[in-house]
């Protein structure tokens, strides 16, 4: 709950890409319909890629969930409802990967999520944990591999997800740059990583994303349910 003290608003800044241009956003673009109940799941295969890669759209929606907060209440205790998905291996030691993402409150434990490393096992998690807004790599599309979801996970699904997010995307159509405290909070998760894990790459000062409907993404999924 640190950064509830740390971020405001005015750290992020939201844009649209076409192919003609970018033009400024509101955070109503980029996380439509949000409200402060939402479970927001980032789904990564190395524990330093959803943070150098979502870190800053993921403090961003915190902060949202903050300011509403500060809205109501003068004094409050919370956290919002975020979930890391990570390929951590059979046995996650989580260490330094739980305080990482714990440091861009992600948090408590129970949020951090270990997943084989297949877009069946990892879309099981997003169904399990009922994720309303999903950032999900591009780079790892549905396979043959991984345990199949029943039909009936798809339509639950499709009422359930709210905006999926493409990170590593080829064509963006959304970005978000952070600066300030953002960046420094980005940058103090991925020092707690360690050299073992993460190399000394700095975060991505401007994320970018290619925003999907869920019925868009679960097309993509088809691979990873029952036929």
């Amino acid at each position: 709950m640190h950064t509830s003290s740390i971020l405001t608003a005015s750290d992020f800044t939201y844009r649209s890409i076409t192919r003609e241009q970018t033009e400024v956003c509101d955070f109503s673009a980029f996380c439509p319909a949000y409200n402060e109940q939402d479970r927001v799941g980032v789904v990564t295969l190395h524990p330093e890629d959803g943070i150098r890669h979502c870190g800053i759209a993921l403090l961003a929606i915190t902060t949202c969930f903050y300011d509403t907060l500060r809205s109501r209440y003068d004094e409050f205790f919370d956290y919002p409802q975020h979930f890391a998905i990570i390929d951590a291996g059979p046995v996650p030691k989580w260490g330094p990967i739980g305080s990482a993402w714990g440091w861009i409150d992600v948090w408590p434990n129970t949020n951090w999520i270990a997943s084989d490393g297949n877009a069946c096992d990892m879309l099981h998690q997003v169904f399990r944990n009922q994720i309303n807004c999903l950032f999900w790599p591009e780079n790892m599309p549905a396979s043959a591999s991984g345990n199949y979801l029943p039909g009936y996970a798809r339509q639950l699904m499709s009422r359930r997800l709210k905006s999926v997010l493409y990170y590593h995307a080829e064509n963006p159509t959304l970005e978000i740059q952070g600066k300030g405290s953002a960046l420094e909070i980005v940058s103090g998760s991925l020092d707690r990583l360690g050299p073992a894990i993460c190399n000394d790459r700095p975060p991505h000062r401007v994320q970018r994303f290619r925003s999907l409907t869920p019925s868009e993404f679960l097309h993509d999924m088809t691979g990873c349910f029952e036929s």
